[in-house]
């Protein structure tokens, strides 16, 4: 092999590695992201039980917040607030099936727009 054919070879190494590396980052991302949005999950689970039927302001800016944290663009489809608890559970398992699929790898997040729910 000659000198340069080697230093092709080192470069398309080095190239494989930095993407699995972003991959394997990409994973851990959505791992956390997916731990963040089972709690909120269970929040209003409990909510739901409780025969609660509008979710409280603070509401807002918690799913803002989460929204804000996703690597990927996502407009969810819910009325103007007030909002039910059932439909920000809707909501939350749509965005979980996206980080579910980076976390598994048939989704890349920094190509992804997400579709609302």
């Amino acid at each position: 092999m000659r000198a340069g054919a080697l230093q092709v070879a080192i470069e398309a190494i080095a190239q494989d590695l930095g993407e699995a590396r972003r991959r394997a980052l990409e994973r851990e991302h959505a791992s956390a992201l997916i731990s963040w949005t089972d709690g909120l999950i269970e929040e209003l689970e409990l909510l739901n039980l409780q025969d609660v039927t509008r979710v409280s302001a603070d509401w807002q800016g918690r799913l803002l917040l989460l929204l804000a944290a996703l690597p990927f663009g996502y407009q969810p489809s819910l009325p103007p607030y007030p909002w039910s608890p059932t439909q920000l559970l809707d909501t939350l398992f749509d965005v979980q099936s996206y980080l579910f699929d980076i976390k598994n790898g048939q989704l890349l997040a920094a190509n992804s727009q997400a579709r609302a729910s």
